[in-house]
């Protein structure tokens, strides 16, 4: 529903809500997804989850409630925002840590911290002012 919902407010047109999976490819689906991935997984929760409280991969996806395939699309996305490594090196440091294989993703967070947390504290916004 949350991919869904990224097209709306994307402002893609109508029949982005009804194409197949096949045609997943196209840069109106991507926007959608990494929308969706982080609404229901911003990097601050993952920060907390990952590295703070060393979740395990499974415990991640299962507290947000986020398939697994979700979760490493996201973990992926991040970390190529953060980081200018090869692609192929972050995937190999996701699937590490999907396979309970932490080091290298720890390292990764613990790199990209400060900025995550500065981040999240410049962000302000309260929902009721923008209501009144």
């Amino acid at each position: 529903m949350c991919h869904e919902l990224g097209h709306f407010v994307l402002g893609h047109s109508g029949k982005y809500f009804t194409e197949l999976r096949g045609k997943s490819d196209s840069v109106k689906e991507r926007e959608a997804n990494i929308f969706s991935a982080t609404v229901l997984m911003p990097d601050i929760v993952l920060l907390s989850k990952i590295f703070y409280r060393q979740d395990s991969f499974q415990k991640v996806k299962n507290d947000l409630a986020v398939s697994q395939e979700a979760l490493i699309y996201r973990l992926i996305n991040l970390f190529n925002h953060y980081f200018f490594d090869k692609e192929s090196k972050i995937k190999d440091v996701v699937y590490d840590y999907y396979y309970g294989f932490n080091q290298r993703i720890l390292f990764y967070f613990e790199k990209m911290s400060k900025s995550i947390i500065k981040e999240y504290k410049a962000t302000k916004c309260n929902i009721y002012d923008r209501m009144l």
